[in-house]
Order: structure tokens, then C-alpha cells, then sequence
């Protein structure tokens, strides 16, 4: 109370000082709310405060993007436009890239701040979620790759460094303008589905060029570590909402025995409308299970705010969000919004690969540019064996993701004592086990 009551007593010019101080939104937000005197001061200088943490907190990348995205909105409402989505890398050029601190409009200011909460739970989630595939390397038996682990926040192997969460940051920034530029429905939580009527939508092979051409290796590859993981927790989620359905069926459920029995039972018409709902039918039949892929890359292009949504939920609210576009959306479909622009859709013929992995590595792996580069990227591109920026054959390597941890930690874990085929062959080699949180 005493803290309390000398807060209240400070002047307010003195209070306008200790606010443009602050370098977190949840430090704000703790101590406006534990002065009124304080709330009070923030609600006079509400737009210089939010924006000075804004520039504390991200790279004035993201910050430039944000400004780029709020702008585009105030033309054109989402799902962007062709000649939009064209304007926003006219914008983005290196020429137009310059350092600027003035103050962020208020709604740029709270995106950011809400971005900024979103970063927190993924980065935590990350490393409770990838770290343990990392740690198990030490191990002469590797037991194979859950799709969610145990929170575990006694192990000082889950904390990042200042480093590892700025390369985490970066990746997840980049992947929501990705998606706030290319995803087909709305950026609002509770979306429709709504299509861009005057001009065509940029193909996948435009999306991949414009938005990766001016982007690092190393940049693209994080990127791409990224989506592993959101497509495996969202795996994870989408098998243990199957085994509820699967365990609520009627006792009478007929399982078929023959292939031609399980085609019929699949049918428009078939059994499986007697225990499925209609929703359910498309993705947890025989025949229903091949789109399900599709619908995770679906769930990617609604952003880390509705994934949190979708793991933080359970029971029917779980189920209804991850359901929910099943039959109202096609853009489950979008096999192509952000996994084969990255190229690693392997259903992708030669003819068709993208110009940017083509792109050369020399100015990545050349020792005096190595300023910034994530010693794992260095390290798995040494040799001739790393094919591409983000090849298929390294799935192993981004299932630890190799992009984002320092050296020592890569030391710690006795990666750069190893070959790199060995780690990559790994996950390959090892059988996928069910645990309590999934395959």
C-alpha cells in the first residue's frame, strides 16, 4: 500500500516520465492498473506511451510492415485486393525501408500491443513444445516426435535467450503479414468467408516470389520452422478431437471390413451420416482423411490469434474451432496459401519449383557477412549435403528448429558434433508413437 500510495503521490509530469520508461505492454498494463492516478496520466498521453513501448519491443521492420497493413486496411477491406497486395511491396522496397520514430497511430499502437501478447504465448509454447525434440539428440535413442509435450517450468533448458526469442519474434511477425496479406478470409476473429470480386488473387508462385525474394536464407528457413511447428500442434489437436468423436460413437457403429465396404459406407448417402455430424463426415471418414491437410493449412492461414484460441480450448469449444469452416470454407483448400510458397509442397511437379530457392547462398555463407546469421543455419549449410533454403529432405532439422538456437545451446545439445544427414534422417528412421498429447 505504501508503493501504492507514493505512486499516487507523484506528480504527473513525473508520472508521464516513468510511463515513456516502460518497456512492456504488461508492465503497463500492471501499473495503470494498480494507480488510478497513473491510468489517469496514460488515458492524457495514451498515443505517445503505447507507441514508445511499440518501438522498444519489435524491429522497426515490423513496425514498418504494421504501418504498411493498417494503411492498405483503411483503402480496401480484407482479403486484400491483387493490385492491394501489389501496392504493399511497391511500399516495401529498401529504398522506401527508412528509419522513422514518430509516433505510431493508436491503432497500429494496439495491434502490436496485441501482437506482442500472441508473441508471448507462441514463444513459450515453442520452446515447451520443440526444445524437448532437441534435448532428446543428446540421447543415443531418440523416441520419436510428439505433437505436444508436458509443461515443464522447472527446466532451465526451455529459457530462450535474448537472441533465440528475437529470431523466434521475427519469424512469427513475418508469418502473420504473410497471412494478413494472402489469406482468403477476413483478419477478424469471428470471419466469413469473403473473396476479392474485381481482380484475381496472386498465384502461389507470385506469393512465394514477392513476399521471399528479398529475404535472407536463413530468414525463409525460420519461417518455414515455424509452420512445422503450428502444423504439428495443430495435428496434435485435430487427432485428439477425432479420438473424442471416435469413442462418442454409437455402440451399434459398424466398422468395415473391406476397402469397397469402408467407399460405400462413405458415400453421400452412406452409414457414416448415422455417427458423424456433417461436419465431422468430411474429415474423420475413410475417404474424408486425405483433406485433412488441407484444412490444418486451412487453420494456418487464420493467424496465431485464432490458433491460441484453438489450443487454449477444450471439449466442445476445441471441437466447434477447429470445425467450424469445415463445410462453409473452401479455403481448407488452401494447400497453397503458405507450404508450397515456402516449396515444400512435395505434390509440386519439378517444372513448377519457385525462383527463390534457386537464390544464391554464397552472401549467407561468406565468414565476413556471418553477422546475424543463426549459427545452426551456418552450421547445417557447411556442406553440400543442405540442398535449398528450405528443402524437404531437412525436415529433421526445422522439427528441432535449428534456425533459432544459439551456439551454445547447439553445443549443449551436441548437434555440431554430429553429421547432418544422421539428424535429418533421424525423424524419418524413428516411429511415430501416440503419447497423452498425440503422435
Amino acid at each position: 500500500m505504501a508503493g501504492q500510495s507514493a505512486l499516487e503521490l507523484l506528480l504527473p509530469e513525473l508520472q508521464r516520465k516513468i510511463l515513456l520508461q516502460i518497456d512492456g505492454f504488461d508492465t503497463l498494463y500492471g501499473l495503470i492498473l494498480a494507480s488510478p492516478r497513473f491510468y489517469q496520466v496514460f488515458r492524457i498521453n495514451r498515443e505517445i506511451t503505447l507507441s514508445t513501448i511499440a518501438y522498444r519491443r519489435f524491429h522497426r521492420f515490423a513496425i514498418q510492415d504494421a504501418l504498411i497493413i493498417d494503411r492498405l486496411k483503411q483503402l480496401e477491406t480484407p482479403p486484400f485486393s491483387r493490385d492491394t497486395v501489389l501496392s504493399y511491396f511497391a511500399s516495401t522496397s529498401d529504398q522506401q525501408r527508412q528509419p522513422s520514430k514518430s509516433i505510431l497511430p493508436l491503432s497500429v499502437s494496439m495491434e502490436l500491443c496485441r501482437l506482442d501478447a500472441m508473441l508471448r504465448f507462441f514463444l513459450n509454447d515453442y520452446a515447451q513444445n520443440t526444445l524437448p525434440i532437441l534435448n532428446q539428440l543428446r540421447s543415443s535413442q531418440f523416441s520419436g516426435i510428439a505433437t505436444q509435450y508436458a509443461p515443464n517450468d522447472h527446466d532451465p533448458y526451455l529459457s530462450l535467450s535474448d537472441s533465440e526469442s528475437g529470431r523466434l519474434r521475427r519469424a512469427f511477425c513475418r508469418l502473420e503479414t504473410y497471412r494478413k496479406l494472402f489469406a482468403r478470409c477476413s483478419l477478424d476473429l469471428d470471419h466469413n468467408v469473403r473473396r476479392c470480386q474485381h481482380n484475381p488473387s496472386l498465384t502461389i508462385f507470385e506469393q512465394g516470389q514477392m513476399f521471399f525474394q528479398d529475404a535472407p536464407a536463413y530468414k525463409i528457413a525460420e519461417i518455414a520452422c515455424v509452420r512445422d511447428y503450428l502444423s504439428r500442434r495443430l495435428r496434435g489437436v485435430l487427432d485428439r478431437v477425432e479420438d473424442e468423436i471416435v469413442d462418442a460413437l454409437r455402440t451399434e457403429f459398424h466398422n468395415p471390413d473391406t476397402q469397397m465396404q469402408a467407399m460405400g459406407w462413405d458415400t453421400d448417402n452412406g452409414a457414416c451420416y448415422d455417427y458423424f455430424e456433417e461436419n465431422e463426415c468430411h474429415l474423420f471418414t475413410y475417404t474424408g482423411k486425405h483433406y485433412q491437410k488441407h484444412h490444418i493449412e486451412h487453420l494456418l492461414s487464420l493467424g496465431l490469434s485464432y490458433i491460441q484460441k484453438i489450443l487454449n480450448a477444450d471439449g466442445d469449444e476445441r471441437k466447434n474451432l477447429l470445425l467450424r469452416d469445415n463445410l462453409d470454407c473452401d479455403a481448407q483448400y488452401e494447400n497453397g496459401f503458405l507450404t508450397a510458397a515456402l516449396g515444400l509442397d512435395l505434390m509440386t511437379p519439378p517444372d513448377k519449383l519457385y525462383g527463390w530457392p534457386k537464390k544464391d547462398l554464397d552472401s549467407c555463407l561468406d565468414p565476413i557477412n556471418h553477422a546475424g546469421v543463426p549459427p545452426g543455419w551456418l552450421w547445417a549449410n557447411a556442406s553440400e549435403y543442405y540442398g535449398g533454403l528450405v528443402d524437404s529432405a531437412a525436415k529433421g532439422l526445422r522439427d528441432w528448429g535449428y534456425v533459432f538456437w544459439d551456439l551454445a545451446r547447439l553445443k549443449n545439445a551436441g548437434v555440431l558434433d554430429r553429421e547432418h544427414v544422421s539428424l535429418s534422417a533421424r525423424r524419418k528412421k524413428a516411429g511415430v508413437r501416440r503419447t497423452s498429447g498425440g503422435t
